[in-house]
């Protein structure tokens, strides 16, 4: 079962197009990555008290709700801006599904799509990179917001992200 993030969350720029096929396979993607990437971002002690602070698919009390919530704040003459959590996720469960979901392991091997109208692009070609790498941006922003509020948050033990392409 998701903690934050629902197979309906999938629109505008993390739209993923769903059927009665693929939406239980988005499901076990959330359940897969959704805990991983809260935990390489938090570390295991403070994900354990973000995520028994989690109602209803949102934390309920502070210092979990601003680091939930979009940060916007100057710091040593940066600004630091992240969309939240859930867009964080988002990003990266996205980026998980569209990867995986390119190629297709079937019963007589691994198999891409080949229609008569179109043609499948490779991954340089389409958004998955940007938005991963977005997530990462949000990723940083929130571990730093955490780094400079380290008096709230002295459970964490964050792993260090990078960016997916050298083109960012």
């Amino acid at each position: 079962m998701s903690l934050i993030v629902q197979t309906t969350d999938f629109t505008g720029r993390y739209e993923i197009a769903q059927n009665a096929y693929n939406t239980s396979a988005l499901q076990s993607f959330i359940d897969t990555y959704e805990e991983k990437y809260l935990i390489d971002l938090l570390g295991v002690d403070l994900f354990n008290l973000f995520k028994a602070n989690v109602t209803n698919y949102v934390p309920t009390s502070t210092p979990y709700t601003t680091i939930f919530n979009p940060i916007r704040q100057d710091w040593n003459g940066c600004i630091l801006e992240s969309s939240g959590i859930k867009n964080m996720l988002l990003g990266f469960i996205y980026f998980e599904f569209c990867r995986s979901n390119s190629v297709k392991n079937t019963i007589s091997g691994f198999a891409t799509n080949n229609v008569e109208n179109s043609t499948t692009p490779d991954f340089s070609n389409s958004q998955i990179y940007t938005v991963y790498n977005l997530s990462i941006k949000n990723y940083r922003v929130i571990q730093q917001y955490i780094l400079n509020n380290s008096v709230s948050f002295t459970l964490f033990n964050g792993q260090m992200k990078s960016y997916n392409s050298v083109f960012v």
